[in-house]
């Protein structure tokens, strides 16, 4: 059986929001949960401090997603940057791939260049139509 997670009194002790939270996405993944159940299943596990913080301010939340980023911004601020770093890394991955598919892309749809100079075409002299 899967052991309930604890309480979260507001410690600004980062690594304990963190195991915290580890310890909470490890039951949510156990139990299947919506985000909707993962964030009233929170907020129950929320005391003291944390939870007079939450009822204070943002008892009307019902997403975990956005829970989950008011506690850190709360409690570990540092696993937010962390979060947006690892994305920007990501967009700028994707660019560089995209800017190298791009240019071979056109790299090979550029015509081969001829080896022979281009050619005015021949001037052929109609006839003189008068001298008929």
């Amino acid at each position: 059986m899967f052991a309930a997670v604890p309480y979260f009194r507001g410690a600004y002790d980062h690594y304990g929001y963190e195991d915290w939270e580890r310890n909470l996405e490890a039951f949510f993944s156990y139990f299947n949960l919506t985000s909707n159940q993962k964030c009233l299943y929170t907020q129950r596990k929320l005391d003291e401090k944390t939870y007079w913080w939450w009822k204070d301010s943002h008892s009307s939340c019902r997403c975990w997603f956005v829970l989950q980023d008011l506690l850190r911004t709360r409690y570990a601020p540092h696993l937010l940057f962390t979060e947006f770093r690892e994305t920007l890394e990501d967009i700028q991955k994707s660019i560089e791939e995209y800017i190298i598919v791009k240019v071979n892309t056109e790299l090979e749809l550029e015509p081969e260049v001829a080896a022979e100079p281009v050619t005015e075409p021949a001037v052929v002299d109609e006839p003189d139509q008068s001298q008929r």
